[in-house]
């Protein structure tokens, strides 16, 4: 916070932060104002509205100078962006861009069925190790099931790095630069981490499951085949998944879907020797867990020392304000959840 209120001092041109952070700024740190702001920019307005940033964005707003120009990116226009457009643009103009709902021509599309959910993990390891062995990205739903199985390609030797949200925001850099270098073959990554990635000469995508909306599945593969070059993209399902793959891709364009298999006895390989490591997955889980609880252990002890260091400073701080109470912050985030909730529901 502090070092941020040091470089807010130096007006620089050009600011990036969530409605939070940015409030909090206004009204704790000193010397920073947005009296002098020239342009406004709320990006994915849609999504800030849903995720319940609606009191956040009206303040940040009552803190702005009259004469700013305000941009609103929103990929949906409901009534809460509506809303926010009456409030926050004079005399808007609409510039509308047409969402591609077909893929690339240049991209094959394929798709693998799996017999049993238990078998999952098995084919994309085989296809992994047989088909596909370079600058290929892989999709998972979860954090989990995408860090398990980066541990299960390390353990057969394959050159695969992370994107997720239980990592840093300098972790994930330092995993998308080097598998854009090509130190790693495979990157394993969730749709949220993954949002807007652009890699040249990316070979082919996988979804490890069946994504929820025919624009998720668009998004995924469409990151291969791209500048005119050939790609691939794989979808692994089991046989009803599959058949709602393919419907939802007839109602939406006019895309082919090539089978894809894998013989019997490779996919039982496979499967056995996932069975004889999963001693080893666990070893390597439970050892990430320690090391995780030491770190934390470590921090709470350096907060500790700096409690006692710099006690008389921190007695003496002024105490943080803001522009609502504590209640009306947890009304706000229930409401979040539930709307969140209600959202997945339908999906």
């Amino acid at each position: 916070m502090q070092k941020q209120e040091a470089e807010l001092r130096r007006f620089p041109d050009l600011i990036i932060s969530t409605p939070g952070r940015l409030i909090d700024h206004l009204r704790n740190s000193k010397c920073v104002d947005l009296d002098n702001l020239e342009i406004l920019v709320f990006d994915e307005a849609d999504k800030q509205l849903e995720l319940g940033f609606e009191s956040e964005i009206k303040e940040i707003l009552q803190n702005c100078s009259r004469d700013r120009q305000t941009l609103l990116f929103s990929a949906t226009l409901n009534d809460s962006v509506q809303s926010l457009i009456d409030l926050a643009l004079k005399k808007p103009v609409r510039i509308k861009i047409n969402a591609s709902n077909s893929t690339n021509d240049k991209l094959t599309q394929k798709m693998l069925k799996i017999p049993f959910e238990n078998t999952r993990e098995a084919s994309l390891l085989a296809v992994a190790a047989k088909f596909y062995k370079d600058k290929t990205v892989i999709f998972f739903k979860t954090k989990k099931q995408c860090h398990r199985m980066a541990i299960i390609f390390g353990l057969f030797k394959l050159s695969v790095c992370e994107l997720h949200g239980n990592m840093t925001q300098n972790q994930r850099i330092q995993a998308f630069t080097d598998f854009k270098e090509g130190k790693y073959s495979y990157l394993m990554a969730t749709d949220l981490a993954a949002r807007g990635l652009d890699i040249q000469g990316l070979k082919a995508v996988i979804n490890y499951e069946l994504p929820t909306e025919v624009s998720r599945y668009i998004h995924r593969v469409g990151r291969t085949a791209r500048a005119g070059k050939e790609g691939v993209s794989l979808t692994l399902g089991t046989e009803q998944e599959l058949k709602s793959l393919k419907k939802m891709l007839k109602e939406n364009q006019d895309s082919a879907m090539k089978k894809f298999s894998i013989p019997e006895d490779i996919l039982k390989s496979y499967q056995d020797k996932i069975k004889g490591i999963e001693r080893e997955i666990e070893r390597v889980i439970d050892e990430e867990q320690a090391e995780r609880q030491l770190r934390k252990a470590e921090m709470e002890m350096k907060k500790a020392e700096n409690l006692i260091k710099f006690q008389d400073d921190i007695l003496n701080k002024p105490k943080k304000t803001w522009f609502q109470t504590n209640q009306q912050r947890n009304q706000i985030r229930e409401a979040s959840k539930e709307a969140s909730l209600q959202k997945k529901r339908h999906l």
